[in-house]
């Protein structure tokens, strides 16, 4: 499945709450390697904001922070978005709604899980 790392970050708090829930032994295998694919995915796009944040950024003498200058503000969410645009290739077995059983999610965690719960 191509994705969008915007997408994926998306898709993490739904994906959690679902994995939180009693369900089946196979869906819960099936949504919990499909959760460590995501998680993977995210911590490279949490190694690249800090990479620009350290790029644009200066270090607050008096909290250790290294907070983004005003004048890179611009850049530096351009360049995360880009980041984010960036379409990425997942495999795996999507989990339908029988496989999952009777657990109730919002219609939002729903929409943002399309096509992961078919």
């Amino acid at each position: 499945m191509k994705i969008t790392l915007a997408r994926i970050k998306n898709m993490e708090k739904s994906l959690n709450k679902i994995i939180g829930q009693d369900t089946n032994i196979k869906s819960a295998f099936k949504l919990a390697r499909i959760l460590k694919m995501i998680e993977g995915e995210l911590k490279n796009v949490e190694e690249f904001r800090i990479k620009l944040i350290n790029k644009y950024g200066t270090k607050d003498p008096k909290t250790e922070e290294i907070i983004v200058n005003k004048d890179n503000v611009q850049i530096f969410y351009k360049e995360l978005n880009e980041l984010l645009q960036t379409e990425i290739d997942i495999d795996f077995s999507p989990v339908s709604c029988d496989e999952i059983g009777d657990i109730k999610i919002s219609a939002i965690d729903a929409s943002v899980l399309d096509g992961i719960i078919i």
